[in-house]
């Protein structure tokens, strides 16, 4: 693991309600919705601890993805998944006023649908109404995007910090 980390942040201003939109390779340098980047610049961090939350009832569901965005040697941003995820919302919820607020649920149920082969990952899918996460290798990305795919859930978002 790397000497850096970083405190929580929202990966959206506000949840994402839609499904995963189309990621191809492009000139041009990931922004926007979703879109993290490195906080160190040199010697980017290895790992990102992401902790899924949404909007809805107990037991709604969402996918999510962690898609990590390199540059080649002209300028070609080229997009892989690093890692799905199948997340479960729980009773537990934010506070009114912080990141997740007491209308947002925390994801006590996650499954890690699909992992790059040569990415490692850690899950914590406690159940129970605790709250999950998992982290997963960043493999020198310069960029981190996270996109949702809501299944019975009405919002997804996720807090994230390098680590």
């Amino acid at each position: 693991m790397s000497a850096y980390t970083s405190k929580l942040s929202r990966v959206r201003a506000t949840s994402a309600t839609g499904s995963f939109p189309s990621k191809v390779p492009t000139a041009t340098q990931p922004s926007g919705a979703g879109v993290v980047g490195d906080p160190v610049v040199q010697g980017a961090p290895q790992w990102i601890q992401v902790i899924p939350f949404g909007d809805g009832a107990d037991d709604s569901t969402f996918d999510l993805r962690v898609i990590g965005w390199k540059v080649s040697d002209l300028g070609l941003w080229v997009p892989t998944i690093l890692a799905q995820a199948a997340c479960t919302l729980s009773t537990a919820v934010g506070v009114d006023t912080y990141e997740v607020t007491s209308s947002q649920r925390f994801a006590d149920t996650i499954s890690l649908t699909q992992v790059r082969a040569d990415v490692d990952s850690k899950l914590s899918s406690p159940t129970g109404n605790l709250v999950g996460s998992f982290q997963v290798e960043t493999r020198g990305s310069a960029f981190i995007e996270v996109t949702f795919n809501l299944g019975t859930a009405t919002g997804a978002n996720a807090l994230i910090s390098w680590v």
